[in-house]
């Protein structure tokens, strides 16, 4: 039976398949003639690709064999070239050996000099190396000629190194330029650069000891007496300049490229040694170590003062004006000098850039840096920028502190003398330090005015703003006022308002200059690397945290006027509101506009309280002085609000003074002041509601208004209409 069953689903599955491949049988068929018209494709492909295998075998034996030729026909080439090259080198010794002894028998020194200079440039072990392959006349003949060669540079070399110190005793510049050209031929490239250089170097010196024996002759009558050392500096780079730019033509040309640096190199040394006597004759004759010990003392008397001792060597500031402006000029040449000579080693090395990696021109330019940058004429800079620091640092701070008690308000002027008198004082020494074109010299400057400024400066403020502005109102002041009369009064007042302006004013004067110097610096420090502009700029973006720090002070003399005159005066008309009635009927309400029991009259305070300020303070501090009334206005008369009760036509009322304050507010500043009333305007709407349910209106409409109010405060000022029940107030739903 099982088998019956079994044999029974087997048949039913044939069937089934049967079937399928009969109701397939037209798909089937499609595919078998697709499948016949693609195999006779793909015997033409095979047929193609067979054609085209035997192609590629026959190209690659064909480029195997002319690969091979190629390759034999180099290995002959490069037999064939250094059979030729050989032969030349053969040919160009026998011609230097028969050459050089004919030149010097003529004393044609150049003509020697060439074949001495060809006899070097030959590789030499390899003529030797191939000759022991070769027959014995050849390698006598090479030996012969080495030999004799090797004789006549040496007789050539002594030669020249005599007819050089013969040129030199006599005085013979064509000679001894003649010679010098010679050195780099035979071998003496150095030594022809360094006797050279010695030369040029007693010259430089004789130059320099005539120019310093005007200087110390030079009389204070003198016209240039001020400048005069940097005059004579200038005279002295000049003179270095000159003999660098006629003779580096003449070393790139006779001695190659990579030369300059050793030239300069030995130049330098004589230059070092004069400036350092130039500054050191300087330092004495302006007094320079006297001066800085002065000043030492002076501080350390400032610091540490003794009532029962005056400072007898104390000297105005301003006799260093000279001095400072001789040190900058100083500096500024010697930093011009320093370009040149790094200019020009640097075109001598990019001539030989292709001939050395990129690691080695690097390793060459770092040398040549931290030579420059540790010269004696540098190091000499750097101390000399040094003293300028303390000496500028010294002429501003006490300036600026002669400025601040000489300060005086002068009639129809918002500010006082002082802001005008330190910038300018800014100003210069900023200006004075740029021209140095020393960057740590104008950094230094850069961080002493940021100190300054800082410091005395702004504490010279605060000392005006901590007294506060007297009103009466406040109790510390009350009693003051009680041993001050009217006019010392009315005088304070005055200066702590001009105060205010003082501060914005020189808010504006800090960006003024950090803006006015970026660009005079970009133009100015252009060749310096980036890490030197980085280093400039960074210094002078700390003027931002001055004025940042003016910008607080301004802030802290606003908050000593609003706590002492602003938010009493106004606390007091706002208490007033308090204690009238606003449940009013429409009777009342409509009496109110011909009797207005409030907001007229406060409007009319607070204009004259605008008045009495808004002619002693800058444009600005209106500004500002408005928006603080405007705050203070918005934040007490809330709170008077809030001790309310309120009908409908009380909160009508409100909503018709809230707008007349605006408006009133607004015209007296160039900015709506709508902002800071929109607390009270959403609250005037909540108390002039005719029903509970119009406040949907506003709450849940798509051009809803975006409420400052939370929905607990919204509550508690419904609560204040009294003709709105409490219970239904709290139910809510907002």
């Amino acid at each position: 039976m099982i088998l019956f069953l079994r044999e029974r689903f087997l048949k039913k599955k044939v069937d089934e398949e049967l079937q399928h491949l009969l109701n397939n049988q037209s798909i089937n068929e499609n595919k078998f003639h697709s499948i016949k018209s693609v195999c006779q494709s793909i015997q033409l492909i095979f047929k193609d690709s067979q054609n085209l295998s035997n192609m590629i075998n026959f190209t690659s034996n064909l480029a195997d064999n002319v690969s091979n030729k190629v390759r034999q026909l180099d290995v002959a080439k490069g037999r064939v070239s250094s059979c030729i090259k050989r032969v030349t080198d053969i040919l160009d010794l026998k011609a230097c050996t028969d050459g050089v002894t004919e030149a010097l028998n003529e004393e044609d020194y150049e003509t020697a000099a060439n074949h001495i200079h060809k006899y070097l440039s030959l590789d030499k072990d390899s003529l030797r190396l191939k000759s022991v392959t070769t027959d014995l006349a050849e390698k006598n003949f090479l030996d012969q000629s080495f030999n004799l060669l090797q004789e006549s540079k040496n007789k050539l070399q002594a030669i020249v190194n005599d007819k050089y110190d013969q040129a030199l005793k006599a005085n013979d510049v064509p000679q001894m330029e003649r010679f010098f050209k010679i050195f780099p031929l035979i071998g003496l490239a150095e030594s022809g650069i360094e006797k050279f250089s010695n030369y040029l170097c007693a010259q430089i010196n004789q130059s320099a000891d005539k120019n310093f024996n005007v200087l110390i002759v030079t009389d204070r009558s003198d016209e240039r007496w001020s400048v005069m050392f940097a005059d004579s500096l200038i005279l002295l780079f000049e003179r270095v300049a000159r003999v660098i730019e006629a003779y580096q033509p003449v070393i790139e040309a006779s001695y190659g490229y990579g030369k300059i640096f050793l030239f300069v190199k030995n130049i330098q040394k004589e230059c070092d040694k004069q400036s350092v006597r130039i500054l050191n004759k300087f330092k004495e004759a302006r007094q320079l170590n006297n001066i800085l010990r002065n000043i030492q003392l002076m501080s350390n008397f400032n610091r540490n003062p003794n009532p029962g001792q005056k400072f007898e060597d104390k000297f105005d500031p301003r006799d260093l004006d000279e001095l400072l402006t001789e040190i900058t000029l100083i500096s500024a040449r010697s930093e011009l000098y320093k370009n040149f000579i790094t200019k020009s080693i640097m075109t001598d090395l990019n001539g030989i850039q292709n001939q050395n990696t990129a690691e080695s021109l690097k390793t060459k330019i770092n040398q040549v840096n931290s030579f420059i940058n540790s010269c004696d004429l540098q190091c000499a800079i750097q101390e000399l920028i040094g003293q300028y620091s303390l000496l500028e640092n010294f002429f501003m701070t006490e300036n600026i502190n002669k400025a601040i008690q000489m300060d005086t308000i002068t009639k129809d002027s918002l500010t006082s003398s002082v802001v005008d008198d330190v910038f300018f004082i800014i100003k210069k020494c900023i200006k004075r330090s740029l021209v140095s074109d020393n960057v740590d010299g104008c950094c230094a400057m850069f961080n002493n005015c940021s100190t300054v400024l800082e410091s005395i400066y702004k504490d010279h403020f605060y000392s005006k703003l901590k007294l506060g502005y007297p009103s009466g109102f406040d109790l510390t002041q009350a009693i003051k006022s009680r041993f001050q009369n009217s006019e010392q009064i009315e005088k304070q007042k005055v200066y702590f308002l001009v105060t205010l302006n003082n501060i914005e004013k020189s808010i504006e004067c800090v960006t003024m200059i950090k803006k006015s110097f970026e660009d005079y610096i970009s133009k100015l420090f252009n060749q310096e690397t980036q890490s030197s502009k980085d280093k400039l700029n960074t210094c002078l973006n700390d003027l931002n945290s001055v004025g940042n720090r003016l910008k607080e002070l301004l802030e802290y003399g606003f908050n000593q006027l609003n706590s002492n005159e602003i938010r009493p005066r106004i606390k007091q008309w706002c208490e007033q509101y308090s204690v009238l009635n606003h449940k009013i009927t429409e009777d009342e309400f409509n009496q109110n506009d011909s009797n207005d029991p409030f907001i007229q009259n406060f409007v009319k305070n607070l204009d004259q309280m605008l008045n009495s300020l808004k002619d002693s303070l800058s444009e600005k501090n209106k500004e500002t002085f408005t928006s603080l009334l405007a705050s203070e206005t918005a934040i007490l008369l809330e709170k008077s609000i809030l001790k309310c009760s309120f009908s409908k036509y009380g909160g009508v009322q409100l909503d018709k003074e809230i707008r007349f304050l605006i408006n009133y507010l607004t015209s007296q500043t160039s900015w709506s002041t709508r902002e800071k009333f929109a607390r009270l305007s959403q609250i005037s709407i909540l108390l002039s509601l005719e029903n509970l349910n119009e406040l949907f209106e506003y709450w849940n409409s798509p051009l809803a208004i975006t409420w400052r109010l939370t929905p607990n405060e919204i509550r508690q000022l419904l609560l204040l209409r009294s003709d709105f029940k409490a219970e239904e107030v709290r139910n809510l739903k907002l």
